[in-house]
């Protein structure tokens, strides 16, 4: 028993201890990965946790490959997104003033160009997206959660009664019939 109990601590030590490094990764990456705006008229850098709604986002195909909110394209050169991983179409789909519409989670292929921010956070198409999957707090499970949820109980009350059928089994063998 002893060492068992060691290897899952130990094991339970070191996933925490990644937890935690991966979190801190997580914050430096954010800190770091900076946009350039215009506010009220004056030009700055912020991380993509502090863009407002009617920020002016300056973006190219290097600089802010991935798009962090919805917005509109105010003015571009050739820009060139690709919404697969929302619309599953392979090419990469143009903007343009017919279609200026900029979705969030979407990368900036080719080109360069400025965007007027419409949704931020859990209101643009990506952060949806993440209060879906991942739940957002008081809303019902997806489908897939309840079936792994409805199993789980399943596979844990059959659990019991397996114990607990060995458990008796073992004490009447032990106190009844072997005695």
């Amino acid at each position: 028993y002893a060492t068992v109990t060691i290897i899952v601590n130990i094991a339970a030590f070191l996933d925490w201890k990644r937890e935690r490094m991966f979190e801190v990764l997580t914050k430096r990456l954010a800190a770091s990965n900076l946009r350039f705006i215009i506010r009220d008229g004056k030009q700055m850098q912020v991380t993509d946790q502090d863009m407002c709604v009617g920020d002016i986002v300056s973006f190219n195909a290097h600089m802010a490959a991935i798009i962090s909110c919805d917005g509109i394209l105010l003015s571009g050169q050739d820009v060139k997104c690709d919404e697969s991983a929302l619309t599953g179409e392979p090419e990469p789909i143009g903007k343009s003033a017919e279609k200026p519409f900029m979705i969030s989670g979407t990368t900036v292929n080719a080109g360069k160009g400025t965007m007027l921010v419409i949704a931020v956070g859990d209101y643009c198409i990506a952060g949806k997206i993440k209060k879906s999957v991942y739940g957002g707090g008081g809303g019902e499970l997806s489908p897939l959660y309840g079936k792994l949820d409805t199993m789980a109980n399943r596979i844990g009350k059959c659990g019991m009664v397996c114990a607990l059928t060995a458990m008796t089994a073992i004490l009447i063998w032990e106190y009844g019939v072997h005695k």
